[in-house]
């Protein structure tokens, strides 16, 4: 009984885990296309620069302690899309093509 109970408990982490995917992925292509803005995207999440952090897991060779570095250096998501490169470069662990590729993604 106690098995079956931790499988179901299981399962449902893995369903509500995956809701959670789909939602953030949802939320990131209607911010890509324009369709909501910088801070109704930073609505939806919760935690401070939780809206920078989720964005930056799309960019290659941003891990953990630079999507943080990133997320402590700007005030929000508006504050991020308006950086020029200089300031991005400034950020611990962020070079020339991270910061290109930051850039590249949110314009």
């Amino acid at each position: 009984m106690k098995r079956t109970a931790d499988k179901v408990s299981r399962t449902a982490k893995k369903i509500d885990r995956s809701a959670q995917d789909h939602r953030k992925k949802t939320l990131k292509a209607k911010f890509y296309q324009g369709q909501i803005s910088a801070s109704e995207f930073e609505s939806e999440f919760s935690g401070q620069n939780a809206g920078i952090k989720v964005i930056l897991e799309d960019v290659n060779g941003v891990g953990e302690s630079t999507s943080q570095a990133i997320a402590q250096e700007y005030e929000n998501l508006a504050d991020l899309e308006g950086t020029d490169r200089e300031r991005l470069e400034s950020v611990r662990g962020v070079g020339p093509s991270t910061a290109d590729a930051v850039l590249d993604l949110i314009r």
